[in-house]
């Protein structure tokens, strides 16, 4: 299965020291995190774990599918579910976010 957020270009794969398609994940969380009752901040981020998690094999990161799942199962929790819990949660997916950022640069020295 081809990636879906990555960039036929392989020169444009990387911003930086990590695949593009972490960076927009991260840049996703954040946005979420930063506005936290964002529904829509919520369901981009999640799409981009599930895009990433179902291709990540062919992006070369193998070993990174379960971070993958454990961040989108974090994000497919109903709001109302969460709100006590923000900020516990907003660190295990900052947390989960700089494995993943970890495991890439790693699978690629």
């Amino acid at each position: 299965m081809a990636h879906s957020v990555r960039p036929a270009d392989e020169s444009s794969y990387k911003l930086g020291r990590h695949p593009e398609c972490i960076v927009h994940l991260e840049r996703a969380i954040q946005d979420l995190l930063s506005d936290f009752g964002g529904e829509a901040w919520r369901l981009k981020a999640m799409s981009l774990a599930r895009s990433m998690a179902a291709g990540c094999d062919s992006c070369g990161l193998k070993e990174s599918s379960g971070i993958l799942r454990s961040i989108e199962s974090l994000l497919s929790l109903p709001q109302e579910e969460t709100f006590g819990l923000k900020l516990s949660l907003a660190q295990r997916l900052l947390e989960l976010i700089a494995l993943l950022k970890e495991q890439a640069s790693s699978s690629r020295n």
